[in-house]
Parts: structure tokens; sequence; C-alpha cells
């Protein structure tokens, strides 16, 4: 089974796009057995691929609140935890979907739910451009480290 990694946000809203940009780098390195797919949201429709994975790893911006950019310096990459499932249904009405309501619903209609992760790259900017501030740059370099650990696991 594949392991995936999706990178979702928007790469015109400033670090929003983080995890699309480095959704797109894991399918730059071309690695066998490993998929990798950006979207500017998670939708219903992603649920048959979800079901059809060993792992998946969702990678998306965390908006960090009071923090300025010159405590860029400080570890803001959180790590890697495993998503639990909620105890509410997804909503059947919406078109955005959160990763456990996709995992919810891969188990519900195939019976299949991957082992799940969440990568949250610290953002301090949202605003309209396609450059991520120099703070949320700065954590490319973990994000990276915490992504080859993460699909280094088995080896």
């Amino acid at each position: 089974m594949v392991e995936l990694v999706i990178g979702i946000g928007n790469r015109l809203r400033s670090d929003d796009g983080v995890g699309p940009r480095l959704a797109e780098e894991v399918e730059a390195w071309g690695l066998s057995g490993v998929e990798s797919m950006a979207v500017p949201q998670l939708t219903p429709e992603l649920a048959p691929r979800l079901a059809a994975c060993a792992r998946v790893l969702f990678i998306d911006a965390w908006l960090v609140d009071g923090v300025d950019a010159s405590a860029a310096a400080a570890p803001l990459l959180e790590s890697l935890e495993a998503l639990e499932l909620s105890a509410a249904p997804p909503s059947r009405f919406s078109h955005h979907s959160t990763p456990q309501a996709l995992l919810q619903l891969a188990e519900g209609l195939y019976g299949q739910r991957p082992e799940a992760w969440w990568l949250r790259v610290p953002a301090h900017g949202l605003e309209l451009g396609e450059q991520l501030s120099p703070a949320t740059a700065a954590q490319l370099v973990p994000a990276r480290r915490a992504l080859r650990c993460w699909l280094d696991r088995d080896a």
C-alpha cells in the first residue's frame, strides 16, 4: 500500500501555501511507494484515496497567534502526532473537511482507515502574496526534517 502526503493550503495567501509547497517537494523527490498531492482544502472526494493508503501525512499551516517574527529562531514546528477520530460525525453537507472527518468518511464508506499524521508548520501571515514570511520560511528546514523522519519511519 502507498503512503500519501497531502499539502493543504492556498499558495496565494503567503504562509498558507507552505503545505502545498512541501507536498510538491515530496513529489519531486520521486520516492517509491510515496504519492503526494497539493490541495487548497480537504474535500470528501479524497476519502477513496485515503482508504487505499497505508499511511497519510497531512501538512498544513498553523497560524501562530501572538508570536512575532523575532521568535522565529525558537522551534515552532509541532511534532508529528497521530490523529484521533472525533466523536462527532462529519457534516454531509460541507465541501470543506477536516483530516478527522475524511478519515471517518474513508472508514465508514470503504472500511479502511490509514494510519494518519498531521504536520503543522507555523504561519505568521496570510496576506495576499506567493512568498512565505521570513519566519515561516525559516521553518522549512525543520519541516523537511520532520517529513523525512515520517517517510523513513520503516527504514
